[in-house]
């Protein structure tokens, strides 16, 4: 059997004391979906931290590799232009007072050669 109030009041009074304890409960959810994302934002800011700490490391190890490359290739194409440089310069270590005097008398005329052609 169902209890009739027993007053005037009592109807108001009971739905106001459950609004009381469902803002109650709704606030306590609330309270709890907070602390819960406060916990996931904490969680996520951790894996962040962590990803990039591995995403720097990456980034150095890449960066070490390829300077090694870099230096490698450095190394080589200077040792290239230096061998290049060598073989050029035996050339002109060769040639003596005689080879001088030949290719001085070559370059003349051909400076002569030139200016004979553009004259009018």
């Amino acid at each position: 059997m169902r209890r009739t109030p027993s007053g005037p009041d009592a109807a108001p009074e009971s739905a106001l004391a459950r609004l009381l304890e469902v803002e109650s409960r709704l606030e306590a959810m609330l309270d709890e979906a907070r602390r819960q994302a406060d916990v996931t934002l904490y969680e996520a800011r951790v894996r962040a931290g962590a990803r990039l700490g591995a995403l720097a490391a990456e980034l150095a190890a890449a960066d070490a590799e390829l300077s090694v490359a870099l230096a490698a290739q450095a190394a080589r194409r200077i040792a290239e232009e230096q061998e290049a440089l060598a073989r050029v310069r035996s050339r002109y270590d060769a040639v003596d007072a005689r080879g001088v005097e030949a290719l001085a008398a070559w370059v003349l005329e051909q400076v002569l050669e030139s200016v004979g052609r553009e004259a009018p």
